[in-house]
């Protein structure tokens, strides 16, 4: 990893998404940007202002990285929407990481769509970083949910090309729906040939990871196959929580196809209290 941007609206969520950017750069020896934007539909005099005081903002947090880090980080101010700015920062530096700050849930509008977050992620053609939980250590467990396609096998091999398995295990879970489930009944089949049927689903579906792991070359990891009982993010949720994992990795698009990210990404990013790594589609 050569080059990593954050996203800082000087908030504490941004913070700490600042420190979870400068662990990361630490480790790997990449270049930190520091990205903001502000707001030109104002009166000029109010927009002058602002950019000199979040200049100021960003020299003190390139001095704290400096001081606690060794990091001689870079800032960028941009005018426009949040989403906006950080379009244009990705578009010309290229990193390799964006970095966020955790979506801001709000008690009785709680939507992911439509924010900051959500649009910038929709619009970045870089791995996106949701940094949900305090950044003290390096990453421990990484859980990356896999569909078993192409993109699936991408997004791990990102995951370990950024180095963020560096001091991590590694689990891969595949959730699989067993084909009419919700129609067996003991009064079409008994107890026992509903657990055989399960079964030989569960085998089946532990021999296409497998199979889709040695395709993709990944090395040895944890493999966890678990049947759908309600959603796949519930069971991926439940994964995540047995291996007190503290990364989760996903591909934008995977699991129930909703346009552009996804309907199992979007719920994990408005929902996880873990860090989240979203890769996204090519083309």
């Amino acid at each position: 990893m050569r080059r990593i941007l954050v996203a800082t609206d000087f908030s504490s969520r941004s913070e700490q998404a600042l420190r979870r950017a400068a662990l990361l750069a630490s480790a790997s020896g990449a270049k930190l940007d520091l990205v903001h934007a502000i707001d030109p539909d104002r009166p000029r005099e109010l927009v002058t202002a602002e950019a000199g005081l979040s200049r100021d903002l960003l020299d003190e947090q390139r001095s704290l990285l400096r001081d606690r880090h060794g990091i001689n980080a870079r800032s960028h101010l941009y005018e426009g929407e949040p989403f906006q700015g950080i379009g244009k920062a990705l578009e010309e530096l290229q990193p390799d990481l964006l970095v966020l700050g955790a979506y801001r849930r709000r008690l009785l509008q709680d939507t992911f769509v439509g924010t900051t977050a959500e649009r910038a992620i929709r619009r970045s053609p870089r791995p996106v970083l949701m940094v949900n939980a305090e950044a003290r250590d390096p990453y421990t467990h990484v859980l990356a949910a896999v569909d078993l396609s192409e993109h699936s096998a991408r997004a791990l091999r990102t995951m370990a090309t950024l180095g963020l398995n560096r001091d991590a295990a590694v689990s891969v879970a595949y959730a699989f729906d067993a084909p009419g489930t919700g129609f067996l009944t003991l009064g079409t089949m008994s107890k026992a040939e509903i657990r055989s049927y399960l079964a030989e689903e569960q085998a089946l579906a532990a021999r296409e990871l497998d199979a889709f792991l040695a395709k993709a070359n990944f090395g040895r990891v944890q493999r966890i196959v678990r049947q759908i009982e309600s959603t796949d993010v519930a069971a991926i949720g439940a994964i995540a929580t047995e291996l007190a994992a503290d990364l989760l990795v996903i591909g934008a698009g995977s699991g129930h196809a909703r346009m552009l990210l996804g309907s199992t990404a979007l719920e994990l990013l408005a929902t996880s209290s873990r860090d989240v790594l979203i890769v996204p589609r090519l083309g």
